[in-house]
């Protein structure tokens, strides 16, 4: 606790020294490398500008902790005098068990540094930059025919979302092309990221379509089989089966049979995000 508090006296030591700062941000954490051996007139010991007289902390670590925090801390006992000594500088949201002290990961705010070296990249304060909440997403629905989804096609939709200038919501438009692969199935989401609605302290959530498989007059999808009920006579004979590219196939279906398949005339069937092959037109007569 005790070297834990002397790394904390020393970052605030150098980010609260203008020129302890401008040397820190030229060199890093190589200013401790930099020697004692003597310097010219313009600079310090060990060749560092400006009077960045050392290569380790000379100070007082209760003073300037005392300045920083309007507390004392005890190595010995590796706690403060105060009760709370974070009261003073965070109205009370801190406090010794972390309730609401916030870390930056990127160093000291404003200070364009990385953090101190033994800091864990940053030092705590109040305030701290967060990242900023992601809004909710948009459903919208994608409505698609079995044709459609046969051969594949190309959607516009326009989007209406606000967006945020000069601090004021205002409304904004662009039109999103979705291209919709052979085989997609119903429920098959495509996502818009950052696209949705933009409120001040929040970055835009995403607009999600929803495919959405129109009924079709003629077949039933199932997985990738299209399942053709025909109404037939009593006698077995010709039946002719239309297929969703445009054609037909005619077979001859016996009297009684419950169903037949024609392999190959089904939906395309994807695998790895690529179509290998089709499933099969299942004729049930009624």
């Amino acid at each position: 606790a005790e070297e834990k508090f002397k790394e904390v006296a020393e970052a605030y030591d150098v980010l609260s020294n203008k020129e302890k700062r401008r040397v820190y941000d030229q060199v890093g954490e190589s200013y401790k490398d930099m020697g004692n051996g003597g310097g010219g007139g313009g600079g310090g010991r060990g060749g560092m500008p400006g009077g960045f007289t050392s290569s380790s902390f000379q100070g007082d670590p209760n003073e300037i902790f005392k300045q920083f925090f309007g507390a004392q801390f005890n190595p010995a006992s590796s706690s403060f005098d105060d009760d709370d000594p974070f009261a003073s500088m965070f109205g009370g949201m801190g406090g010794r068990g972390g309730g609401g002290m916030q870390f930056m990961s990127g160093g000291m705010p404003g200070m364009g540094m990385g953090g101190m070296p033994g800091m864990g990249g940053g030092m705590p304060f109040g305030g701290g930059m967060q990242a900023k909440r992601k809004g909710p997403p948009k459903e919208f629905p994608l409505e698609c025919t079995l044709e459609d989804l046969y051969t594949g096609c190309v959607k516009k939709r326009k989007l209406t979302r606000k967006r945020v200038r000069n601090g004021k919501p205002v409304d904004d438009s662009k039109v999103v092309e979705i291209t919709v692969q052979p085989g997609w199935k119903n429920g098959t989401k495509v996502t818009f990221p950052g696209e949705s609605d933009e409120v001040p302290g929040q970055t835009p959530g995403d607009i999600i379509f929803v495919l959405k498989e129109a009924k079709h007059p003629t077949f039933t999808r199932d997985g990738a089989d299209l399942v053709y009920q025909p109404s037939l006579p009593a006698q077995s004979g010709p039946v002719t089966v239309p297929v969703l590219n445009g054609g037909s196939v005619t077979i001859r279906i016996a009297s009684g049979t419950a169903s037949t398949s024609i392999p190959e005339k089904g939906m395309p069937v994807r695998k790895g995000g690529k179509q290998v092959g089709h499933g099969d037109i299942v004729v049930k007569p009624k």
